[in-house]
């Protein structure tokens, strides 16, 4: 499972309290589950601008910003907080259409920032909305939180609630005893991770003035600095001295350690926290264990933590004189806060989580959310269409996946879109159902017009081909499947590995291992009779001498050579395959070589097989009637060119005889000979090539090897 945090939240520092300390926890619970990186949004300060042209254009900038490193995030999980930034919506709900990413919406509060614009409140409700759907999960930090994004659009069975939690050594530093205040003082604290507006401390400041009395003082514990919280800092303190109570006013910043948290609980009497949303309210029951009553607005998960005229009261948010008067209760009454911090203490450790809990409850949820639910799993009943219109070895590489996936669902119809080539190696397989074989351009537009009216559940592309993926597109089935190679995989439902050190053959398994399938034996068809008359009991050579790949081709002068020397030492006969286009230039080489016949364009791929089968030594290049030597087990000679990595087509047959000249422009994988020279072909010679196939034809010497220059 790969993870992915998205956004500006620093996941890897650990505050003390505080949003910020919850998403630490987010993040050190998605470490556990698997690699995990912080993809950081650039900052310009653009968005911080009064001019509404520049935050448009910061907008578009990170929106592109984003959707550039989409391809980056193929098949990841990603993780973000949502904090009612529009292009977040946006971005996680195109990393979900178009690179299969499973998406986690971590949520702390739904709320608007105070004073925000009706055109920008429409835009960020319809951001969270989106975001909330497109999520595959969605982690709420209490109930009240849970209740607002339902409320939002969120489907109730993907909420899942990890309330944050206090850690043992700070309950252990609560404990200690509280400072004594001085008589008729009254001491009230605000803790939160960032001094912002959300926090309602304007109206804290009012309550104050209003109260108009010097035995009052509020200490507030944040962050008061950055680009969020320092110029709406500073609007509080002006206010504060136009009212004349500054001097009762103290910004103590950020606070480095449980130890000094504690210290600043200990010194005080009462928590004020006048959120004007607050989904959870950690310094509350930080704030409860250290024997404080609090006084909470009653929106957000804060209220249900404090039973008014118990542990503290509540007041409606926005309203300085309903504040006020509850601060004045306990200015009125100097034992108040001592019986209801009682009390708090008393309630606080059964209504905390601890970290470890809420680390373990993210992780369930991680792992729930990194889980491909089961409609990427091919079901009995359902309709397949198979994509293979490469070459001949192309579709003989896909039969052992192909079994994998008859074997493993007998009831699921398999249909195979085929191109001429190709059909002949597919028919091998029995239990596949129609063959639908189309040449290119007008005939394969009809075919896959014919086809998208039939309706299949799914489209299975064999090869990471763009070509082959819109294909699938315009058929139109429910679902497709197939390979991600280079970020080409972004209209895939389920998309296999392509990884370079593998087989073809593994390559193709991958895919029927991400359906459901389990790899099985491979049967194929059989035909009882070639249609060949090679007379004689000699060992029986036959010779692959042509292909379609100009950079894999051998002298014919070799070929002559070469079956004159099998000729006279193993009294060779030979027969050579190929297609029917080839059949004119292997006629000429048949007529060169002795004892030869050349059978091109006259035998179906189930004879060529069965050909093989009878055969003693297959001596061929790097073709598609290398892995139908593979499949018929006989004994081969391959002559590789540099056009391939030998460990992605060699055949994987034990009696494979591998003849290569190692050059340095290998593998090329060009059709033709980028340098026009072809070292890596004429450098076979023909003692090299005759080598292995004594090898293979002598007698107690059937073993693989190789023959390299």
């Amino acid at each position: 499972m790969n993870i992915t945090f998205i956004g500006r939240d620093d996941w890897t520092d650990k505050p003390i309290t505080g949003g910020d300390r919850y998403l630490h926890e987010v993040a050190a619970a998605a470490r556990e589950c698997g690699p995990t990186r912080v993809l950081h949004e650039p900052r310009l300060g653009l968005d911080r601008r009064p001019n509404a042209a520049a935050r448009a254009a910061f907008l578009l900038y990170l929106v592109g910003w984003y959707l550039l490193r989409l391809p980056r995030l193929r098949r990841h999980l990603l993780v973000h907080d949502l904090t009612n930034r529009g292009h977040l919506g946006l971005v996680t709900l195109a990393a979900r259409l178009f690179c299969g990413a499973r998406l986690v919406t971590v949520v702390q509060g739904i709320y608007h920032h105070a004073g925000v614009s009706r055109h920008r409140r429409f835009v960020e409700t319809l951001a969270a909305r989106l975001d909330l759907r497109a999520a595959h999960l969605v982690v709420a930090n209490s109930e009240a939180t849970r209740e607002a994004v339902c409320a939002l659009g969120a489907n109730t069975g993907k909420v899942r609630v990890a309330c944050p939690g206090i850690a043992p050594e700070f309950l252990a530093h609560m404990s200690e005893a509280r400072g004594r205040r001085a008589p008729g003082e009254l001491r009230a604290l605000f803790v939160g991770g960032q001094c912002k507006p959300i926090k309602g401390l304007g109206t804290l400041v009012e309550a104050v003035s209003l109260l108009a009395t010097p035995r009052l003082h509020v200490t507030f514990v944040g962050e008061c600095d950055g680009p969020t919280c320092g110029p709406y800092v500073q609007r509080l303190r002006e206010r504060a001295r136009r009212l004349g109570v500054d001097s009762q006013l103290h910004f103590a910043g950020r606070v480095t350690s449980s130890q000094a948290l504690g210290e600043v609980y200990r010194q005080h009497d009462v928590l004020v926290l006048p959120s004007l949303w607050e989904g959870y309210g950690m310094s509350v029951l930080e704030a409860m264990a250290a024997g404080l009553p609090a006084i909470v607005t009653r929106r957000g998960g804060a209220a249900a933590l404090v039973r008014t005229g118990e542990t503290g009261f509540h007041v409606e948010p926005g309203r300085p004189a309903e504040l006020a008067r509850a601060l004045h209760r306990f200015l009125e009454d100097p034992d108040l806060a001592s019986r209801l911090g009682l009390e708090a203490a008393r309630e606080a450790p059964h209504l905390a989580w601890r970290w470890p809990e809420t680390r373990a409850a993210m992780i369930a949820a991680l792992g729930q959310a990194a889980r491909r639910p089961g409609e990427h799993r091919l079901h009995a009943g359902e309709r397949v269409l198979v994509i293979e219109r490469e070459g001949l070895g192309d579709a003989l590489v896909l039969l052992p996946a192909l079994q994998a996936l008859v074997s493993s669902f007998p009831d699921t119809r398999f249909d195979v879109l085929a191109s001429p080539t190709s059909a002949g190696a597919l028919a091998l397989l029995p239990g596949l159902g129609a063959m639908h074989v189309a040449r290119r351009g007008l005939d394969l537009a009809r075919c896959a017009l014919r086809l998208r009216r039939q309706r299949y559940d799914w489209t299975l592309v064999a090869s990471p081909l763009c070509r082959y993926q819109l294909l699938a597109c315009c058929i139109g089935a429910r679902r497709r499947a197939g390979f991600d190679v280079d970020g080409r995989g972004l209209a895939l439902d389920v998309a296999a590995d392509w990884r370079p050190e593998w087989h073809q053959v593994e390559r193709r398994l991958a895919l029927a291992r991400a359906l459901g399938a389990r790899p099985s034996p491979l049967r194929l068809r059989r035909s009882e009779t070639v249609r060949a008359d090679i007379p004689g009991t000699s060992p029986l050579v036959v010779l692959q001498a042509r292909c379609n790949q100009p950079s894999n081709l051998w002298l014919d002068e070799r070929w002559i050579e070469l079956g004159e020397r099998l000729h006279a030492a193993f009294d060779a006969r030979f027969a050579l395959t190929g297609s029917a286009p080839e059949a004119p230039a292997l006629e000429r080489l048949a007529a060169s070589l002795p004892r030869a016949r050349s059978l091109a364009g006259r035998l179906s791929i189930t004879e060529n097989l069965e050909l093989l089968r009878r055969a003693d030594l297959l001596v061929t290049l790097d073709t598609g009637m290398m892995h139908l030597g593979g499949l018929a087990e006989v004994s081969m000679v391959v002559l590789l060119g540099g056009r391939n990595p030998e460990h992605e087509w060699a055949p994987r047959h034990g009696g494979a005889h591998l003849v290569r000249h190692d050059v340095p422009c290998s593998p090329c994988r060009s059709r033709s000979c980028p340098l026009r020279t072809r070292d890596c072909m004429l450098g076979l010679s023909v003692d090299m090539v005759f080598e292995a196939a004594a090898i293979a034809l002598g007698p107690g010497l059937q073993r693989a090897g190789g023959v390299r220059a």
